[in-house]
């Protein structure tokens, strides 16, 4: 730059000369300092006061609007912007040796450092005493970053400077975090948490962080450092583990909301992240947990600007910026990355379960139906990855050795993945994520990963989760007449599911359980407790006959599907209590009065709907079967109705057939 006339005047005038700026304070406890100095300079140079010989062209005024006006600040930021390449300041500190790296560091965050501690009312009173101190005193307050603010654009500006020329020396990044940077963000990120939590003390919802262009900066580049410490091997763990700053709460029982103004953010972070697929493979305990915890504190921050339209027409309406999105797109490569197929942790359950309660808090179903394809994919991974948790010397980065036997780690892993398909099926306001979670509950026993649960855990998860679900959907179901009859096939396929739901993965287990010894006696009591319920006299249909005038033919129609759906029910359980005569459980003679057989006819006596056709029932397990039919019937697959349904089905083929 070229000396302006005024770079040589002498800049004494800030208390008062030529220029007075009335809207900004020149002076600090009556002394100008070296930036206001500068400033003035500045200011003089802008309006042209010292260019006398200057022509007159009437363009010297600035325009008094804001849009073109410039902060006194910003002027010297465009300044020193012009004056100092700090471009070059960044790049050549590759040269530079690492004591010179971490002295150049230090300076920037000793500026960070006097701008996070917040002013308290002891240092506002002493500040105020300090107008008395003696003028010789000024010199020493001038050596102190402290007495002087720093601006928010400031702030930002030299976090920037950090994150670049950490970026930059990648090489040495590991000593760079653990020396200076480590330190740094997280004594900033806590340190906003906690300042966050202390101004919200006294409301009952903790309100996120209002984010200034200083913690913005902070926060992107925390994650940039991430993005590019996933390709260095020695400190992608350690590094990644950091993640966990922005969502964890000092007592860990919550997620933090702090950061959620910045969610979009972090969303985007988290997808840089996860796209180097190839060098998640790295990744241990720390790392992951990390990661798949951001993951899930995304999808847990997402959708929350859906408007509450949405609600009503069921319209999708969700930014593509969204965090919530990014968490599923984030997941979705990782789960179908061939690199990753058999290391990501079991950790993951928890974020996808947030992403399916995401879909349901934004009003978007079709982010819950895709939440819940990625539990199925997990699902068919199951045995995979159970294998190398109870084995860590086949990928000994993850490091999950937990002393838990196979049969152990089956309940403490499988577990997880269909409470959240019951979650959907249970609690889900959409017919559609209802239906899709039954139907994958069921597949999940039947297919072929099935095979593998071991016969006590299986009889463990029908038990308290299959058998329960479907009972309170089949009770839930018939109570509002005028529902049922609206959705009728909304209805009649949700009763199937919850049929399917109780059967299916009974019969098609049925011979593992007997050969295994297991809890057999639970199963088959909490399956007929849930059809006592539904097969019992009379109904609970109820419909407003105010606002439904034809309330009376609600009711007939409405206890006309009940009576198909009770068949269907009856028709179920004749086949179960069929396939249990034929491997020898079910006798027509109870031994005892505890035993199996008892306690099946004493419900079936209460099941009204079922009377006619109990002495066929119990006629036909009086009757010993040959050996031959025994066998052919336990081989009875789930899939599969009845043996009766089918010879029905192909005589009306052959019927069909003969009329062609």
């Amino acid at each position: 730059d070229d000396l302006a006339p005024s770079d040589d005047e002498d800049g004494s005038n800030a208390d008062g000369g030529d220029y007075d700026d009335g809207d900004v304070d020149n002076t600090y406890n009556g002394f100008a300092s070296a930036g206001v100095n500068f400033e003035s300079l500045l200011i003089h140079e802008d309006f042209l006061v010292y260019q006398e010989d200057a022509p007159i062209t009437g363009l010297e005024r600035i325009e008094d609007t804001r849009q073109f006006q410039i902060t006194p600040r910003a002027r010297v930021r465009k300044r020193l912007g012009r004056v100092c390449d700090f471009a070059g300041i960044v790049s050549d500190s590759r040269f530079l040796d690492l004591e010179s790296i971490q002295n150049q560091l230090k300076a920037l965050l000793d500026i960070l450092e006097s701008t996070s501690s917040p002013r308290t009312e002891s240092s506002e009173t002493e500040s105020k005493e300090s107008d008395e101190v003696p003028e010789n005193a000024f010199s020493g307050a001038m050596s102190s970053l402290d007495e002087f603010p720093v601006s928010p654009a400031s702030e930002a500006f030299a976090e920037v400077l950090i994150c670049e020329i950490a970026i930059k020396n990648r090489d040495r990044l590991g000593v760079l975090w653990t020396t200076m940077l480590r330190d740094h963000y997280k004594n900033r990120l806590e340190g906003a948490m906690r300042a966050n939590q202390a101004s919200n003390a006294n409301n009952e919802k903790l309100a996120p962080l209002s984010i200034d262009p200083g913690m913005e900066k902070c926060v992107s580049g925390l994650l940039r450092i991430c993005g590019y410490a996933v390709l260095r091997e020695e400190v992608a763990n350690e590094i990644l583990g950091s993640l966990q700053l922005f969502y964890q709460s000092e007592d860990n029982s919550h997620p933090s909301v702090s950061f959620r103004g910045l969610s979009k953010h972090l969303g985007e972070g988290l997808w840089r992240i996860c796209r180097n697929v190839d060098e998640l493979r790295q990744l241990g305990v720390e790392g992951w947990e990390g990661l798949l915890g951001l993951a899930q504190w995304c999808a847990f921050s997402g959708g929350g600007n859906a408007p509450e339209t949405a609600k009503i027409d069921g319209k999708p309406n969700l930014d593509d910026d969204d965090s919530a999105l990014q968490a599923y797109r984030a997941l979705h490569l990782m789960l179908h990355a061939p690199e990753l197929k058999d290391v990501i942790p079991f950790r993951v359950v928890g974020a996808i379960r947030a992403l399916v309660v995401a879909g349901e808090r934004c009003h978007f179903p079709k982010l819950s139906c895709a939440g819940l394809d990625l539990l199925q994919l997990l699902h068919t991974r199951l045995e995979t990855l159970i294998a190398r948790a109870v084995d860590p010397a086949s990928n000994p980065s993850l490091e999950e050795s937990t002393g838990e036997n196979e049969s152990e780690i089956w309940l403490t892993c499988w577990g997880p993945v269909l409470e959240g398909m019951s979650a959907s099926a249970e609690f889900s306001q959409y017919p559609s994520v209802r239906q899709h979670a039954m139907s994958m509950l069921t597949d999940a026993f039947i297919d072929k990963q099935g095979r593998c649960i071991p016969a006590d855990h299986l009889c463990k998860v029908l038990k308290e989760i299959c058998i329960p679900l479907a009972g309170k959907q089949l009770s839930s179901m018939f109570q509002d007449a005028k529902s049922i009859t609206s959705h009728v096939e909304e209805t009649m396929i949700e009763f199937e599911l919850c049929i399917s739901l109780i059967f299916k993965p009974f019969l098609h287990h049925l011979k593992r359980i007997l050969k295994a010894d297991a809890d057999l006696l639970s199963v088959w009591t909490g399956i007929l407790k849930v059809l006592e319920d539904l097969l019992r006299e009379g109904d609970n249909l109820q419909v407003n006959t105010e606002n439904d005038p034809t309330g009376g033919e609600t009711i007939k129609r409405a206890r006309k599907i009940l009576f198909t759906s009770r068949e269907l029910a009856s028709e179920h359980l004749r086949n179960a209590i069929t396939v249990l005569i034929a491997t020898g459980v079910l006798k027509g003679e109870p031994e005892s009065s505890q035993d199996l057989s008892a306690l099946t006819w004493a419900s079936i006596d209460k099941m009204t709907f079922c009377k006619n056709a109990v002495e066929e029932w119990k006629k036909s397990a009086l009757m010993p079967a040959p050996k031959e039919e025994m066998e052919g019937e336990a081989k009875i697959d789930a899939q599969d109705t009845s043996g009766q349904e089918e010879q029905k089905a192909n005589e009306e083929d052959s019927a069909v057939a003969q009329e062609i």
